[in-house]
């Protein structure tokens, strides 16, 4: 994302206005909005620091993770031997995918823009074959309302739907319906009509059309880190 989309985020996060971020750095509203709206760029080295230091973050997130690895890139080539010790985490980013990554929880707004949400390092050799990494999205189970398929704390792969035309059939998938983004069993009735079900019984069905609710169908999950299973196995030995 450009320097105005990230610092539009940052903003949204930390529920500051441009008008007290102004305040804060000691600018005009005027040069916020148009860095917010990528019309002007703050030049000055200083008054990204601050930026930076009121929004609670480092400076380099205020950037695009391209324009990042470019300027990592050019200063190693620069500076070989001060970067030598971080060849080998290096290479583990070189090794790895970079992956949207959200909490099942999250607002629907949150989940309108897949370059919003956080993301993290996958190392390739752990991951299933022939991923599609720009049509995937990893959620992290929060709940157990679909236990015992999903446990709290389960890493789930989702193939994004992207507005692709697909006929759906009964299945799970990720849907947002009114504010809410879950992993459920959904029934399709027609007439853009369906049912959300949990595989937990505590949990009643859902109508949206009974109640009103828009929905849409972000993804389906196509594998499952089974997060626990695995601690507890590593506890015990049978992983290493």
């Amino acid at each position: 994302m450009s320097f105005g989309k990230n610092l539009r985020l940052f903003l949204r996060k930390r529920r500051i206005t441009a008008q007290e971020l102004a305040d804060k750095i000691g600018v005009s509203r005027g040069a916020v909005t148009n860095w917010v709206n990528d019309r002007r760029f703050p030049k000055d080295e200083i008054i990204i620091s601050k930026i930076a230091q009121a929004l609670e973050i480092t400076e380099q997130d205020l950037f695009d993770y391209s324009q990042r690895e470019r300027i990592a890139k050019e200063e190693i080539k620069k500076n070989p031997k001060k970067y030598l010790a971080l060849f080998s985490e290096l290479q583990i980013i070189e090794d790895s995918i970079r992956l949207p990554f959200a909490h099942i929880g999250l607002d629907s707004e949150s989940f309108a823009n897949i370059d919003l949400l956080e993301s993290i390092y996958c190392p390739k050799k752990i991951l299933p074959e022939n991923i599609d990494e720009k049509n995937t999205l990893l959620c992290k189970i929060v709940g157990d309302s679909m236990e015992p398929e999903f446990r709290d704390g389960d890493i789930v792969f989702i193939e994004l739907a992207n507005g692709r035309d697909i006929i759906f059939q009964d299945g799970i998938y990720l849907i947002r319906y009114g504010e809410v983004v879950q992993i459920k069993r959904v029934q399709f009735l027609g007439s853009d009509d369906l049912k959300i079900l949990s595989f937990n019984p505590d949990y009643p069905p859902i109508r949206p059309k009974e109640e009103r609710l828009d929905w849409e169908i972000i993804g389906k999950p196509y594998f499952v880190w089974k997060c626990k299973e695995y601690a507890r196995l590593k506890v015990k030995g049978a992983v290493k």
